[in-house]
């Protein structure tokens, strides 16, 4: 990640409910239906709103479906930065060894909801560096008191001021393996 400095009050910066997304397919081993039931639980509370933002759309009440991607399609941190969102839930049930998501979900603004087994991004999240990248909770127990005693509040763009950084991508496994001369 790159730092750089937030343009100007936009999105980041509204009034309404924390917005709380979850970033690409909603299958089950990335948290899909912890997120669904989170949003069915909080549907009516007006201190929260839940979208999904991906290419294919989950079924779930109370979820508002953006598209992300797709040709000439903006990127997912452009997506979460454009609206704003406060936090992504990376719910992954299998331990991550690198997740895209929790990264783009961090350098668009949004803070990161995940489980101490998701691999390396409790570690990225809590990376001791003193930077506030969002907060491990053990379970979806937690996880649900915490937005019902309005904790996850705290994590509100407009709270946390988070500075914006661009991801730079770089030669990846799969191109070392098939020789890419990229």
């Amino acid at each position: 990640l790159k730092a750089r400095k937030a343009g100007p009050a936009g999105p980041a910066a509204a009034a309404g409910p924390l917005r709380v997304g979850f970033l690409g397919m909603p299958v089950e081993h990335k948290g899909w239906p912890v997120f669904a039931r989170l949003a069915e639980m909080f549907r009516d509370d007006p201190r929260y709103a839940f979208l999904h933002l991906g290419h294919n759309q989950g079924a779930a009440p109370g979820v508002d479906f953006i598209k992300v991607g797709g040709p000439g399609g903006q990127t997912m941190a452009e997506v979460v930065e454009g609206l704003g969102l406060d936090v992504a839930l990376i719910w992954s049930l299998c331990p991550e060894t690198f997740c895209f998501t929790a990264y783009e979900a961090v350098a668009s603004g949004a803070a990161v909801l995940t489980l101490p087994d998701a691999g390396n991004v409790p570690c990225f999240v809590e990376a001791g560096d003193g930077v506030t990248r969002g907060v491990v909770l053990v379970d979806e127990r937690a996880l649900s008191m915490f937005f019902q005693d309005g904790r996850a509040l705290s994590l509100a763009r407009s709270r946390r001021e988070p500075e914006l950084a661009d991801l730079v991508y770089s030669r990846m496994t799969a191109d070392l393996l098939v020789g890419d001369p990229g």
